[in-house]
């Protein structure tokens, strides 16, 4: 899972209908999952991170305050078509351990 985080980028000259981020931009899986964080509350606002729709298990998540962009009345704009938006901060824990088997 690719996590970006973004902090003082500058989106004055795009206008609403360009594409500011993009799932899977290749032909590879990679990107399927990205995860967009800004950590200055400005780079993705009104929302503090945007991820993958494939992770449906945050709308679930009352704490994370996420909601699928169309109901946040942004699925037209800036990319976000499909994309989940979150007000909290989304991160990915990764855990490794020994075999377990």
């Amino acid at each position: 899972t690719p996590e970006y985080v973004m902090n003082n980028v500058k989106w004055g000259d795009l206008n609403s209908r360009t594409k500011r981020l993009v799932f899977k931009a290749t032909g590879d899986s990679y990107g399927d999952t990205a995860i967009f964080t800004s950590v200055d509350g400005k780079s993705l606002a009104p929302f503090t991170s945007i991820v993958h729709p494939s992770q449906t298990h945050l709308l679930a998540n009352r704490a994370a305050q996420c909601q699928t962009a169309d109901a946040a009345g942004v699925g037209g704009l800036y990319g976000y078509k499909g994309a989940i938006v979150c007000k909290s901060a989304i991160r990915r824990l990764q855990v490794w351990s020994a075999n377990q088997g």
